[in-house]
């Protein structure tokens, strides 16, 4: 990864992948470079805020550290999810470095129960 720190995201979510198909409640981790180390984030699902919050990286103000935190999804199978993390600017006290990924929740046919 230290061959491409200068093109990648400030804030990146490794997992869960975009288009994965996911239930709840979910683990979301990645690796940033923030101020302070912080990583805020929101989970929406079909358009509404389900989840929202912060969590502190490993490191950060100019160095990489992991993250990881858990959220929940709601309840409705086959929701389209969206989970955001990013920083916040500390001028604006807005949005910076914001790194999405869409995901689907699992529908009650994806569930696989025991035989027998």
């Amino acid at each position: 990864r230290a061959e491409f720190e200068n093109v990648t995201p400030l804030v990146l979510i490794t997992s869960p992948l975009p288009g994965e198909v996911v239930t709840g409640p979910l683990t979301v981790s990645g690796i940033s470079n923030t101020f302070e180390a912080t990583v805020l984030y929101e989970v929406v699902a079909n358009g509404t805020l389900v989840d929202e919050g912060f969590t502190t990286a490993t490191s950060g103000t100019g160095t990489w550290g992991t993250f990881e935190f858990e959220v929940g999804i709601g309840d409705e199978p086959g929701a389209e999810i969206t989970i955001s993390a990013f920083q916040e600017n500390m001028e604006s006290g807005g949005r910076q470095d914001v790194y999405e990924v869409a995901v689907t929740a699992a529908g009650h046919d994806r569930l696989v129960l025991p035989v027998g």
